[in-house]
């Protein structure tokens, strides 16, 4: 199993090798406790409220995302491997890859620690995994509205009359990467499409309080880093 770690993450995986085992006990114990939510900057904010300052809040964003992004890769690609060897799939490319003094053992029990089956990284990476696990995956929207005239069919080409049409672009993410599609639409349309989206959020606020009443924690999109 071969894993290469990006270029910006490395400042962060000689930190973890260089976390004494107390700092790593500390930093566990933190997330074992923290709030189960879908984003890496609520993560880093209660880390940091929570009194870790061993590095100053950007660097415990690059933390948390570092994190959270190891979760997410070995759950999304490599389910066949268990954490063991996931881990050491990540020792063996900081050693290679980012710097050769890097203390194998130390790196390996750090790593095992905070990459724990029980803290809110781990729920943070399977729920944002879960949530772009399909083919096509909604990026953004733009709607442009236009006047078209309808003209005589004389040489004067004189206007008889104007409308309105919008056309609505959306772009997604799928497997072979960003793709967009457009769609022309008139007000009708625009309406009926909103009373279904509209609707959507109405049938998720039902789910959250039904998700309250059973007290199983409901992760809101509302606060994904966007």
């Amino acid at each position: 199993m071969e894993l290469m770690i990006p270029e910006d993450h490395h400042e962060m995986i000689v930190f973890i090798n260089n976390l004494s085992s107390d700092e790593v006990k500390e930093l566990s114990s933190i997330f074992d406790s923290a709030p189960i939510t879908f984003s890496v900057t609520h993560l880093s904010e209660y880390l940091y409220d929570c009194g870790f300052k061993n590095l100053a809040s950007h660097e415990i964003y690059d933390l948390v995302d570092l994190l959270v992004s190891l979760h997410y890769i070995r759950h999304d690609n490599y389910l066949s491997y268990d954490l063991v060897e996931f881990i050491g799939a990540i020792v063996v490319s900081a050693v290679e890859f980012i710097d050769s003094d890097i203390n194998r053992d130390q790196l390996f029990r750090n790593l095992e620690c905070l990459l724990g089956e029980s803290n809110s990284i781990l729920i943070t990476a399977k729920a944002l995994n879960v949530m772009t696990d399909y083919e096509h995956v909604y990026r953004s929207a733009r709607v442009i509205t236009d006047a078209r005239h309808v003209f005589s069919d004389d040489s004067d080409e004189k206007s008889l009359a104007v409308m309105v049409t919008h056309m609505l672009k959306i772009e997604h993410d799928t497997n072979e990467g960003q793709e967009s599609i457009f769609l022309a639409m008139d007000s009708n349309d625009i309406r009926k499409l909103q009373k279904v989206l509209d609707r959507a959020l109405r049938k998720e606020s039902e789910l959250k309080r039904i998700s309250k009443e059973s007290e199983v924690p409901f992760l809101d999109s509302a606060y994904l880093d966007v």
